[in-house]
């Protein structure tokens, strides 16, 4: 696992942050899903807001975690996704290594943000486009790195029903 400061820094980013966005990859599963909800929620119990923004919409059969239905979908959303990737500050890329995965109508967007961006994910061979890179192929899932986040900055006591639930999904889902 990474050092509990490279999570601290992670913390400080979404405290000093205005308008964060959590972008996953494109055909949503559950740990697309649940790692994406799952920080969500954990920067809800910081205090701070911020919306998932995701290309496409994910199976029915993985939208009854608190929030899914709140996530807003490039290809059905695209003015509102686009203006919240402009406004951004803080973009979070989760479960995904390199920022085609999230489809070409949606790439330029986040690719060109000025926001800083902190990679999440699992996958080997990350690509060098994020300011902040958690890259750690020996887990199971990006939603364990997010409990990894919540624990080792020292919020562990955040942890509840509400984060645990997707955590726990993304988990199962991608082992």
């Amino acid at each position: 696992m990474l050092n509990n400061n490279c999570y601290k820094e992670i913390v400080e980013s979404i405290l000093k942050a205005t308008n964060t966005v959590i972008v996953s990859h494109k055909s949503p599963d559950g740990d697309s899903i649940g790692s994406s909800l799952a920080l969500y929620h954990f920067i809800e119990k910081l205090g701070k807001k911020s919306v998932v923004c995701h290309p496409d919409a994910a199976p029915l059969y993985l939208t009854w975690v608190a929030g899914a239905h709140d996530i807003v979908l490039f290809d059905s959303q695209r003015d509102k996704a686009i203006e919240l990737l402009a406004n951004a500050d803080l973009i979070f890329c989760l479960d995904f290594n390199s920022p085609d995965r999230v489809g070409k109508e949606m790439e330029p967007y986040l690719k060109h943000s000025n926001a800083k961006k902190i990679l999440i994910d699992h996958h080997m061979h990350p690509a060098d486009f994020c300011d902040i890179v958690v890259s750690e192929t020996s887990v199971c899932s990006t939603s364990q790195l997010i409990y990894e986040l919540v624990e080792q900055s020292g919020n562990k006591m955040l942890l509840d029903e509400t984060i645990g639930t997707p955590i726990y999904m993304g988990i199962m889902t991608d082992t």
